[in-house]
C-alpha cells in the first residue's frame, strides 16, 4: 500500500504585494508548505525551468519575485510571502514563511509616559492590542500597516496578565499562545486587500471529548506509519530565579516554584530588570511566563493518509494518539503540519504535542532574551555575550 495515497493536484496562486494577481502555477517539481500553530512556517516551491516561450517566461518569472504572496488554491489561511528566489540554469527555487513573520519586524514599544505595555485581561485581546499598538494604530504612523485588519474579538482564552517591552511582536504572541494553547495567524484576503490578524481555538476531538466525533491516530485503524515518538527533558525547567530592578546586593530577586528540591529541581534565570514596583505584572508572573517556554517535549510524528486532513483533523486540533505496541496512549495537540506535495502526490505530515527545539532554536531564544542592556550590570562589566555550540550539542556563552 502507497502510504502516500491520495493524488491532490494543488494550485499555487501568486500575488504582487499590492494584492494583484499575477498568475497561477499548477504544475511544479514539489512544494514543501509548513504550517505552525503558535508562530509561523515556511515553504519551499521548486519549478523546472524551462518555458514555453518568452512571454511564458516574462509572466512566470514575474510570479517569482520577492515580497510577492503565495496562496494554496483559494485558501487564506494558507499563505506565505516570499523573502528568497533562487535561480539555476534547470530549476527555480522559491522560498518563504507564512505571514506572521511580518511582526518579527516589530518591536514591542510602551505607550508614552509608560514602562511597559500592560495588560490584565483574555489572551486573545491581550495579542490583538500588541497588534493594534505596533501595526495598526501606533502614534507613529510610519509603523502602522495599512493593509492590517482586527475581526472581531471572540475574548479566547481565560484572563492573563502579561507586559511587554522592546521585544519582538512576533515572539510576543508566540509566547502566549504557547502559554495559552491557542493559535494565531494572519489570514490574506487578496479581494479586499486585507491581511487579517485572527486568535485561533484548537478543536478537541478527542477520545473522551463529549462533544465531537473523536479521531484517533492509530497504527490499528491504518492511520498512521513510521511513527516517531520523542520525549526529552533536555531543555526541561522547573524552578526559576527572577531578578527585578536594583543594582548588585541591592537588586530584587525572587523564587518561582523554590519548593522543587535535590535532582528534581531544575533552575533557570531570569532577567526580569523591565517589571517595574507600579506595574500589574509581577516577577512571579514574568517567571511563571518563561518557565511555560521549557516543558518537557513530548512529541509523536509520523505519515498519515491525507483523506481526513481538514475535515475530520486540522492544525491546532486537540486528537488521541494510541500506539498499542508501545503500549501508549495519548491526547495531544497538533502544533505542526508539513504538507508535501512531489510527483502529483499529497502527503501531510502531522507533528503532535511539544516538539524537541533545534539548536537554532536554543541560539535564537537565547540572544532574544538578553536584557536591553548589560552595562556595569551583575559582574559583566558592559561586555556582550556571544553564543555558540560545542561538538557536544550544548548552549555556551562568552562575553567579549
Amino acid at each position: 500500500m502507497d502510504l502516500m495515497d491520495k493524488t491532490q493536484c494543488v494550485k499555487v496562486r501568486f500575488f504582487a504585494p499590492d494584492f494583484t494577481l499575477i498568475g497561477e502555477l499548477l504544475r511544479f517539481k514539489s512544494l514543501q508548505f509548513n504550517r505552525k500553530w503558535r508562530s509561523y512556517g515556511k515553504f519551499e516551491l521548486h519549478v523546472s525551468g524551462y518555458f514555453k516561450d518568452d512571454a511564458d517566461q516574462c509572466r512566470e518569472l514575474a510570479m517569482f519575485d520577492t515580497k510577492n504572496y503565495i496562496m494554496l488554491d483559494n485558501d487564506p489561511y494558507r499563505s506565505e510571502i516570499i523573502t528568497r528566489v533562487e535561480f539555476r540554469e534547470k530549476e527555480i527555487t522559491i522560498k518563504g514563511f507564512e505571514l506572521l513573520r511580518i511582526f518579527d519586524d516589530r518591536q514591542t514599544k510602551p505607550p508614552a509616559g509608560q514602562d511597559e505595555d500592560t495588560y490584565n485581561t483574555n489572551a486573545e485581546d491581550v495579542m490583538r492590542g500588541l497588534v493594534s499598538k505596533n501595526a495598526i494604530a501606533s502614534p507613529e504612523i510610519n509603523r502602522n500597516i495599512s493593509e492590517f485588519v482586527l475581526p472581531v474579538s471572540g475574548k479566547k482564552g481565560g484572563t492573563i496578565t502579561f507586559s511587554s517591552r522592546l521585544k519582538e511582536l512576533g515572539d510576543e504572541i508566540e509566547s502566549i499562545c504557547a502559554s495559552t494553547m491557542l493559535g494565531a495567524t494572519i489570514a490574506f484576503y487578496p479581494k479586499v486587500k486585507n491581511l487579517s490578524f485572527e486568535v485561533l481555538a484548537g478543536v478537541d476531538v478527542t477520545y473522551n471529548n463529549g462533544v465531537n466525533p473523536p479521531y484517533i491516530f492509530s497504527r490499528e485503524f491504518k492511520r498512521v506509519f513510521a511513527p516517531v515518538w520523542i520525549k526529552s527533558i533536555d531543555d526541561y525547567k522547573n524552578c526559576t530565579l527572577v531578578a527585578g530592578q536594583g543594582e548588585g546586593a541591592a537588586r530584587k530577586m525572587i523564587w518561582v516554584n523554590n519548593d522543587k528540591a535535590g535532582l528534581e529541581r531544575k533552575e533557570l534565570n531570569v532577567d526580569a530588570r523591565d517589571v517595574g514596583d507600579e506595574s500589574e505584572m509581577t516577577l512571579e508572573d514574568r517567571g511563571a511566563l518563561k518557565l511555560e517556554e521549557h516543558p518537557i517535549s513530548d512529541s509523536y510524528e509520523c505519515v498519515v493518509l491525507a483523506d481526513d486532513y481538514r475535515t475530520k483533523w486540522d492544525l491546532g486540533w486537540f486528537v488521541t494518539v494510541r500506539d498499542k505496541q508501545w503500549g501508549r496512549g495519548e491526547n495531544y495537540q497538533i502544533t505542526e503540519v508539513l504538507e508535501v506535495y512531489e510527483g502529483g502526490v499529497f502527503n501531510p505530515q502531522p507533528v503532535f504535542g511539544e516538539p524537541v527545539l533545534s539548536i537554532n532554536d536554543v541560539v535564537k531564544r537565547a540572544e532574544k532574551g538578553q536584557p536591553e542592556s548589560t552595562q556595569g550590570k551583575d559582574g559583566t562589566d558592559g561586555k556582550t555575550p556571544t553564543f555558540y555550540v560545542s561538538e557536544d550539542g550544548h548552549l555556551h556563552s562568552v562575553y567579549e
